[in-house]
């Protein structure tokens, strides 16, 4: 099945997400779609930290590992330290 080749991590990334932020993906996904409007060209570590909560959430899951890229290994580290073991809400995105 495709799902199960392509698409069964970003699934489950995403679900963990929904479940932790307690939301549904089209929430997510304007959630983030806010916050990429209102940050302009400068983000806020805490914002894109949420950003790539809520693009994990709304099954967006290339995008949220290049916002996670965006951060620098300190702010990675201390997101890291605010979320459950295995990285943002358990989604296994570590802080390297």
């Amino acid at each position: 099945m495709v799902l199960d080749t392509f698409g069964k991590r970003i699934v489950e990334h995403g679900q963990a997400m929904q479940k932790h932020l307690d939301t549904d993906r089209a929430t997510a996904a304007r959630r983030a779609e806010a916050l990429l409007t209102d940050a302009g060209p400068k983000m806020a570590a805490d914002a894109r930290t949420e950003l790539v909560s809520r693009m994990l959430a709304a099954y967006e899951y290339d995008s949220a590992v290049l916002q996670w890229s965006y951060l620098t290994p300190e702010q990675r580290q201390a997101a890291a330290l605010k979320s459950p073991p295995g990285g943002p809400a358990g989604t296994g995105v570590r802080a390297e």
